[in-house]
């Protein structure tokens, strides 16, 4: 035998010696790799409810008949973003048809910034980005009781120097003229950063967002090639004086003026009459969301939200306070829709819906003499609804499924992010066959399978379902925090030679938030809360002439018990003098926030803050000089 050793080849020798060392590292590679997570047994990450996918619902169920409805409120108001997918799940054609000519759309005016910037450009439709316009102008100018009164119209000075382009100016298309970076395109002036982003008409003209400048002029077409500065500029076919509509850029702190009065009310009237169809459809006791929501649904559920919130600060205006708080209702129930069965992004838009309704109520409450049963009835009402909504914990089970699919569809198209932020793959039709190949290969070597990455993917998400049971506290923000800690590896290597099952682990880095998506809940939960308590209280300044010194004055005539403030589990804090940057008459109740830290309800920013702002505070009055609101 040893003579037949002594025989071997050079090359035998040398593979014999070779396969040692292979074998013990390999050995090592196999033995040493840790798993990423460990399973939490008896915690349950599946879904409580009823899987149901948008297949399952029938014609007549809620959740159909809101999509009918979102869909014809689109088709009535002219607005073409709704996407083809939510007009297919409800039979219609996947384009809506164009507006009749001769019917009402909801196509903003002149007034609104970028609405038609070219010639050709059609103009911008009504949308979600609209109704937030009108919303955070309402921040700063409640809803006129009255229009405004109609400018009056002054005449166009001439500019310190003209120069056209090589096309016509006075097209009746609508040619370019150009002034020193401003240039005249139908009945707008657009200019660029020339004269520091102002135009020639200084306080009459608009500041631009991005560079893009706009004035809203409206005048003939024909112009005088040259003018003398501060002299009228003249028609050149008729040889009179040019007259403007003074405007002011649509600013959030600019005064309302008459047409933007008009365009409000005009897209209130398209949409309007769709929001009585709502009643029916949220006290159905079936009323729920598929349990992996299509996302083409979320943006017209959006835009509905805010336009509830214009119409009930226009009814509230006109001092019909019953139908004020009827669309605010309508925004409480239709979130808590959104969130029966839905996941993360359900939530997410519900939360929005419900941050947008409560600053709504809290303009209402504190600008207008809303009568005491009302103001005692929305206090209830804002409450229970705080009471009944879908539990957080619930957000998460859903989840889970959402991400279970993504698993297998991501070993069918491989495409992960590395540690280091690299992205490679392969898709569908992607002509890189030796990539798909070397990684059916080399996939199962590191220990990632699809089973594998879906059982670690469901223990992450016990750890997380574990977290969303507890109360939130400083401490379980602090687990969760930890949690997504150990996700990351400390580097490449780490991450292929020492976890098992490394592309699972980049999965979970991919699809779990780095910020604890329960803060936002709490936060959400915490402006019901302090909202409810505003109420008590405002109800009873104006019943008594004054605040009480304590809450518990509050109970029972008021509200049924004082809510606690959910970031500490403690009663919700109350100022009924002195809050610290508000005059001595004001008051205040608040909660701690996010940061775990009484405060003494400091804070600039009515129920919102950031890391100057800790506190969110419900107070009686705004802050001087306060220009926006954060959103927890």
């Amino acid at each position: 035998m040893n003579e037949e050793k002594r025989g071997w080849p050079w090359w035998k020798k040398l593979l014999t010696a070779l396969a040692v060392p292979l074998l013990a590292l390999l050995g090592l590679f196999f033995g040493l790799r840790r798993s990423w997570i460990e399973p939490l047994p008896g915690v349950r990450a599946e879904p409580t409810r009823p899987v149901m996918a948008r297949s399952h619902f029938g014609p007549e169920s809620p959740y159909l008949r809101l999509l009918n409805l979102l869909v014809d409120i689109a088709d009535h108001s002219g607005d073409a973003s709704v996407s083809a997918g939510l007009l297919m799940a409800v039979g219609r054609s996947p384009w809506l048809a164009p507006p009749d000519p001769s019917e009402p759309v909801a196509e903003l005016a002149w007034w609104w910034p970028e609405t038609r910037l070219l010639p050709d450009m059609p103009p911008r439709r009504s949308n979600s980005d609209t109704a937030q316009s009108v919303l955070q102008k309402l921040r700063h100018h409640p809803w006129p009781t009255t229009p405004p009164p109609a400018p009056v119209p002054e005449p166009v000075y001439a500019l310190p120097s003209v120069t056209f382009d090589s096309e016509d100016p006075f097209s009746p298309e609508g040619g370019r003229l150009e002034t020193n970076g401003i240039f005249h395109a139908r009945d707008m002036f657009v200019g660029g950063e020339t004269f520091d982003e102002r135009d020639y008409f200084g306080d009459q003209g608009g500041m631009t967002d991005g560079g893009v400048m706009f004035g809203g002029w409206k005048y003939s077409l024909g112009m005088q090639e040259e003018g003398m500065p501060g002299k009228p500029l003249l028609d050149a076919r008729t040889g009179e004086p040019i007259y403007r509509t003074p405007y002011a850029a649509f600013a959030e702190d600019a005064p309302w003026i008459l047409e933007q009065y008009r365009d409000v009310r005009r897209i209130l009237e398209l949409h309007e009459p769709f929001f009585p169809a709502l009643d029916p459809i949220l006290a159905d006791p079936a009323a729920r969301m598929p349990t992996v929501c299509p996302y083409d649904v979320l943006p017209p559920v959006r835009k509905l939200f805010s336009w509830l919130a214009v119409a009930a600060q226009v009814k509230a205006g006109a001092g019909d306070w019953d139908g004020a708080f009827l669309c605010i209702g309508r925004i409480l129930q239709l979130a808590d829709m959104l969130c029966r069965g839905g996941a993360m992004s359900n939530h997410s838009i519900a939360w929005t819906g419900v941050q947008t309704a409560m600053e709504s109520v809290w303009f209402v409450a504190s600008r207008h003499p809303v009568p005491v049963p009302v103001l005692k009835q929305a206090a209830r009402d804002i409450l229970a609804h705080a009471d009944t909504a879908e539990p957080y914990v619930e957000a998460v089970r859903n989840e889970w499924l959402g991400i279970e699919s993504r698993v297998h569809e991501s070993y069918r198209y491989p495409s992960f992010k590395t540690h280091g932020g690299i992205w490679f793959g392969a898709g569908p039709g992607d002509p890189q066959p030796w990539f798909r190949a070397a990684f059916v290969i080399l996939a199962p070597l590191t220990g990632s399978t699809p089973e594998a990455s879906t059982r670690n993917l469901h223990a992450c998400c016990q750890h997380v379902v574990a977290l969303a049971e507890q109360p939130f506290s400083a401490r379980s923000q602090a687990e969760y925090d930890d949690l997504y800690a150990r996700l990351p590896p400390d580097n490449e290597a780490a991450l292929w030679f020492g976890t098992r099952d490394p592309l699972g682990r980049l999965l979970a880095m991919n699809r779990f938030p780095k910020k604890n998506p329960r803060t936002q809940r709490t936060a959400h939960d915490a402006q019901l809360h302090g909202m409810a308590l505003f109420l008590a209280l405002r109800a009873y300044e104006l019943e008594h002439g004054g605040v009480p010194d304590t809450l518990g004055a509050l109970v029972p005539d008021y509200l049924p018990r004082i809510p606690e403030d959910p970031f500490d589990g403690q009663p919700f804090r109350y100022l009924p003098r002195a809050v610290p940057g508000l005059p001595p008459d004001a008051w205040a109740v608040y909660s701690i926030g996010e940061d775990f830290v009484d405060d003494g309800g400091t804070s600039r920013v009515v129920f919102g803050y950031s890391w100057d702002m800790p506190d969110l505070v419900f107070p009686s009055r705004p802050y001087p000089g306060e220009r926006e609101r954060r959103q927890p």
